[in-house]
């Protein structure tokens, strides 16, 4: 995959920056309705929480009653994390800042942040069935931002104090220079390469695409005073489909 080479970000949908503050009585109903599930999955003997659905190294008999009470009760769990996105103050989503704006840099979006609304894509299949699936989102709207701010917030907080170029942190976010930006990704990218080649069978260490597998979720950054329009145009956006979630 090439190195990113400017500060070019994408984001579906319109852009301008905007305050991330809920309004109480939404945050009185989210309260409401986490309390009540807190309740049932007491009342079920499960003593994690629905954050930790899917989450690896778990008790395996609370994992197995999680994922069971999951796939019994599929409309709870969806409008919990409708509910909850974006709302936690210390999850990994949370904004660094209460006024900014989300985005990824250019060709390395996570689907599951960035198309959770399928509604607003055309989704074609590719070789359905095969092992060479793909899925090919065809998004109607969407933002082209180059980014000329001093500084950004993103989630490679361990390459930016390597790299010595962290200015603060705040839960799973580091601020840095814009102009120290794209070498922070650089670095990230590197060592998930690394990381993929030492864990994976031989048949894997030639692979070239740091993001061939899992998910991308630590790429989203939090851009500073961005206002701008929104771009009508077609933008296709081939993904593996073990990079889909559902």
């Amino acid at each position: 995959m090439q190195p990113l080479k400017s500060l070019t970000f994408i984001r579906i949908g319109p852009v301008s920056s905007h305050k991330y503050k809920p309004h109480k009585k939404v945050l009185q109903s989210t309260k409401t309705f986490n309390s009540n599930i807190r309740r049932l999955l007491d009342e079920a003997g499960i003593c994690l929480t629905l954050d930790d659905y899917m989450s690896d190294d778990l008790d395996p008999i609370q994992d197995d009653l999680l994922q069971q009470w999951v796939d019994n009760n599929k409309e709870l769990y969806n409008k919990y994390k409708d509910l909850n996105r974006g709302f936690t103050p210390n999850s990994f989503h949370s904004p660094p800042q209460l006024r900014g704006l989300y985005a990824f840099p250019q060709y390395r979006l996570e689907p599951f942040l960035t198309h959770w609304d399928k509604s607003k894509f055309d989704i074609k299949y590719i070789n359905r069935g095969t092992d060479d699936e793909t899925c090919r989102m065809r998004a109607k709207r969407y933002s082209i931002i180059k980014y000329n701010k001093p500084t950004l917030w993103c989630h490679h907080i361990e390459q930016a104090n390597r790299l010595e170029v962290s200015i603060t942190t705040k839960n799973s976010w580091v601020l840095v220079n814009s102009k120290d930006y794209l070498k922070v990704l650089a670095k990230y990218e590197k060592d998930r390469l690394k990381e993929y080649r030492e864990d994976m069978s031989s048949y894997y260490k030639c692979i070239k695409n740091p993001y061939m597998f899992g998910n991308n979720d630590e790429l989203e950054v939090f851009l500073i005073g961005v206002w701008t329009g929104h771009r009508e145009d077609i933008i296709i956006i081939e993904l593996l489909l073990i990079g889909l979630k559902s």
